[in-house]
């Protein structure tokens, strides 16, 4: 009977777990970036709480800047998988002026663009060629 106990105890936790993500401690902790500190945590304009993750670097040359989030592998055929988050993006779109993110990837920042051997879910705009359309 204890061992059916246990089991009961631990069962809550096997089902649901979930990867919460807040900028609240100031840090990039866990977070890579590819090239090297194009990103930061600042208190302005921020979207939800103290801090907000912002592009921090201007680009004087076609580039792509890149950050990502190492966590545990996400179950994605379970019905309780869902991403929540607040974007806020100032410029209008253009070939020349695109964004991405990868929801999930099998791979690190380094690796997130689209001419990649890469498996992941994207949301953006003109993440390649240019009808300034948001799409997944």
């Amino acid at each position: 009977m204890k061992y059916l106990t246990v089991i009961f105890l631990l069962f809550p936790k096997i089902i649901f777990s979930q990867v919460k993500v807040t900028f609240e401690e100031g840090n990039l902790n866990n977070w890579q970036q590819f090239p090297q500190s194009h990103w930061s945590l600042t208190t302005s304009d921020a979207l939800e709480g103290i801090y907000s993750l912002h592009h921090t670097f201007d680009n004087d040359e076609a580039g792509t800047d890149r950050i990502s989030y190492l966590h545990n592998p996400l179950y994605l055929d379970s019905v309780n998988c869902s991403w929540q988050f607040s974007l806020k993006y100032d410029y209008m779109p253009s070939s020349a002026n695109n964004w991405a993110i990868f929801i999930t990837a099998d791979r690190q920042a380094r690796y997130m663009h689209p001419d990649s051997n890469i498996n992941a879910y994207i949301l953006g705009v003109n993440i390649t060629g240019s009808d300034d359309l948001l799409k997944l």
